[in-house]
């Protein structure tokens, strides 16, 4: 990895830890660049402003997950193995980093408050139906799922994924949530399939 790559790469964990600990209102770029370890001139080398280092550092994380997300899909041999894993995937791959979970659920709550902020979630969202709607249409013309708006289905399917990410990061937990998520997913797609009891 080259120095500055490095750097960008320091400059996001140590970024990311700060918002999760402040909040993006309440952090400045200052204490950001302290916890780099670099000045505020280094940071603005690499990002103009606050918003830029956050939408920049979602992006990066939510790119970094759709890739992952989109090779071990494209893996699996038949539809109803795609759809079983798009159901599961946030079990399979998020809880390895509740820092980035965190700070996930933090930029979803800024949204609520920034349009420009807003608009990336809304990228972000279209863009994990758009995944969604594609693989339970594949399932639906297999003759695999009864025959549903796939949309609907899809929406629901992400309402349901951001349920399991919140309740990861906001509450303190007395059961296992990859188990309850494991459960919750599995009833959902036997309500899916044709000719299974859900």
């Amino acid at each position: 990895m080259s120095p500055v790559k490095s750097r960008k790469s320091h400059i996001i964990v140590k970024a990311i830890e700060c918002f999760n600990r402040y909040g993006y209102y309440s952090v400045s770029l200052n204490q950001i660049a302290q916890a780099a370890g670099i000045t505020k001139a280094g940071l603005y080398y690499h990002y103009n402003s606050k918003k830029e280092l956050f939408i920049s550092l979602f992006l990066d994380k939510a790119n970094a997950f759709f890739d992952q997300f989109m090779e071990v899909v494209q893996e699996k041999s038949t539809p109803i193995e795609q759809i079983a894993y798009l159901f599961n995937q946030e079990s399979d791959l998020v809880p390895q980093d509740t820092g980035i979970v965190q700070f996930c659920i933090e930029f979803m709550m800024v949204s609520t408050r920034d349009s420009d902020i807003r608009k990336v979630v809304t990228a972000f969202y279209n863009k994990k139906i758009d995944i969604f709607t594609a693989v339970i249409q594949k399932g639906v013309e297999a003759g695999l799922l009864r025959d549903v708006d796939v949309k609907l289905v899809a929406r629901n399917l992400y309402f349901q994924s951001w349920g399991y990410l919140f309740v990861q990061a906001t509450i303190d937990i007395d059961f296992d949530s990859v188990d309850q998520h494991q459960l919750n997913m599995d009833i959902f797609l036997k309500g899916l399939q044709k000719n299974i009891e859900p």
